[in-house]
């Protein structure tokens, strides 16, 4: 068995056992099986407020100045080897919660002239479109942060789309068990 991993799940949607938390799940359900540790934070439960683009935490080695729940993240992040992020389709791209996140992370690199670890990462979503090129401007962002942002290895990407609005529309859909096989593959 290959060594254990911490793997962070920024699980974005604010419909717990929605369709995009059954996607997250199943990769969880591998990851575990195959013995990795697994955090999963909610974003919707939390208190995380945007960045302010201070630059406090440039001048305070990576410490954000906002005292709110993504120093918990933040802890969760810098321990992880693998991060997933999991949101729904939102008008076009992912969630205002991922967004959110993702921006707050500029206090993890700034002070070290925004060199980021090593790490790897996932990209889940899902959403009611049948149309899968739906999903090109969102698979743009997340490329664009793999080769700009974060020198992270893409270790799988799935969209699934056609979902009806119901919480229970992915079950039974092939993407748990790709999703459950990725989690397994780490």
């Amino acid at each position: 068995m290959a060594k254990s991993k911490n793997i962070l799940v920024l699980m974005t949607s604010p419909r717990k056992d929605g369709n995009t938390d059954k996607l997250a799940d199943a990769f969880i359900e591998g990851a575990i099986e195959n013995g990795h540790i697994v955090n999963k934070f909610y974003a919707s439960k939390q208190k995380i407020n945007p960045c302010m683009n201070c630059q406090y935490c440039v001048s305070h080695e990576g410490m954000c100045v906002q005292k709110d729940s993504m120093q918990e993240i933040y802890d969760a992040f810098n321990k992880a080897d693998v991060i997933v992020l999991a949101s729904p389709l939102y008008f076009h791209s992912i969630s205002a919660q991922l967004k959110t996140i993702i921006d707050r992370f500029y206090a993890v690199g700034s002070y070290k002239h925004f060199h980021y670890e090593k790490k790897e990462s996932i990209f889940l979503m899902t959403c009611m479109e049948r149309d899968d090129t739906i999903f090109d401007q969102a698979k743009s962002y997340y490329h664009t942060l793999l080769t700009r942002a974060f020198p992270w290895e893409n270790r799988g990407e799935i969209c699934v789309s056609g979902l009806a609005g119901e919480r229970n529309s992915i079950d039974g859909h092939p993407a748990l068990k790709q999703a459950k096989n990725i989690g397994k593959s780490l």
